[in-house]
């Protein structure tokens, strides 16, 4: 039975592209190429780059939407193809959203992290099913620019806090920005740390490592260096954050009001895969002293086959546990507060990282 369809789709951006109108329905698995017919579809490109950095929420908008007129439930698809003909697409609404992290991962797949300006064609599908009948159509091609996020440095340290092992990831400063990042541990006020870059594990060079001029400074604040020097040390020996500003190079210590912090048998994940009676359980990080303990700890190569949910808990017990409103795909550091909210985690694996005094946490995807 011959079906006739006339759907008109306005999308709209600021800078003008083609303008012709296109009807170019593609009916699939079926003979009657007049089933579903005099379809149009216009599209043009926003008129700015979009800057990931800058983008707050889940999704973002790829394309304005001025007009859509149909009877017809429609899905949508976005396709990118970079400069050398590498196609990818993602789902995206008639009002022109798409999620942060299905265009993040378009980028990525099209030209990989560095963060460069990103300049692709795209072409949006709109596809229906009317009787059975299969069918697309597509726009004319419009530009999409997109910039991404600087891609995060991670660092590590390297001393009697982690009983100076440089073989292993298993204390990384933690992120506030890639330039701004912390760690809360005890200090021994002598030859405490040093810093290593993820580089210095594929090559093992003095420029991956920041240290201080001179063997070492026990001062509360100063400046680092890369090319091994001296020890960063704290003014006295007690329970600190040392934060680092990368970006000017410098570092300072502050010193905990607590200076007895808890002190736990095990730190767990709880909840992945929607089981909420397994732990799954962190190691702490080893010191060099027996007399003190790190309070940061561990997970190296966590599984994660679909997309779910967790917190961290204390001696696998509700008593002390901590949650936080927060996909880890999106960020993967945040900090976790007692009786928080469920703390989301995607599909791919992880090396995690937990710190029982701060309630800071770090996936980190590999």
């Amino acid at each position: 039975m011959k079906k006739n369809l006339f759907t008109t789709i306005v999308l709209a951006a600021g800078l003008a592209a083609c303008t012709g109108d296109y009807t170019d329905w593609a009916p699939l698995g079926t003979t009657e190429p007049d089933a579903l017919e005099q379809v149009t579809l216009q599209v043009e490109r926003v008129a700015s780059e979009i800057v990931m950095e800058q983008v707050t929420t889940d999704s973002v908008q790829v394309f304005v939407p001025v007009k859509v007129e149909t009877s017809l439930p429609l899905d949508y698809e976005l396709l990118l193809t970079n400069d050398n003909g590498k196609q990818t697409s993602l789902p995206t609404t008639a009002g022109g959203m798409v999620a942060k992290t299905d265009l993040v991962s378009a980028v990525e797949k099209l030209y990989g992290k560095r963060q460069q300006l990103r300049e692709m064609d795209g072409l949006l599908k709109a596809y229906a099913t009317l009787d059975g009948v299969e069918a697309q159509v597509k726009s004319n091609s419009f530009k999409v620019f997109v910039l991404p996020e600087i891609p995060p440095i991670n660092y590590w340290i390297y001393g009697k806090q982690n009983n100076r092992d440089k073989t292993l990831r298993t204390l990384p400063l933690m992120p506030i920005t890639p330039a701004n990042q912390t760690v809360t541990t005890y200090f021994s006020g002598s030859l405490d740390t040093k810093v290593l870059t993820d580089d210095y594990f594929a090559d093992p060079l003095d420029a991956y490592i920041y240290g201080v001029e001179g063997s070492q400074q026990q001062t509360w604040s100063g400046n680092v260096l890369a090319g091994n020097g001296g020890y960063i040390s704290s003014p006295s020996a007690g329970w600190f954050t040392l934060s680092f500003d990368f970006a000017n190079l410098t570092y300072k210590f502050t010193q905990l009001d607590n200076q007895q912090p808890a002190e736990y048998r095990q730190i767990s994940l709880i909840g992945l895969g929607n089981d909420w009676s397994t732990d799954v359980v962190l190691t702490e990080v080893a010191t060099n002293k027996s007399a003190w303990r790190s309070h940061c700890w561990y997970l190296l190569d966590l599984q994660v086959p679909d997309a779910t949910k967790g917190k961290f808990r204390a001696d696998a017990d509700w008593a002390v546990n901590w949650g936080a409103d927060q996909n880890v795909g999106l960020n993967a550091y945040g900090v976790g507060t007692q009786n928080g909210a469920d703390i989301s985690i995607p599909a791919g694996t992880f090396d995690v990282y937990f710190n029982d005094i701060t309630g800071e946490f770090l996936f980190l995807q590999k």
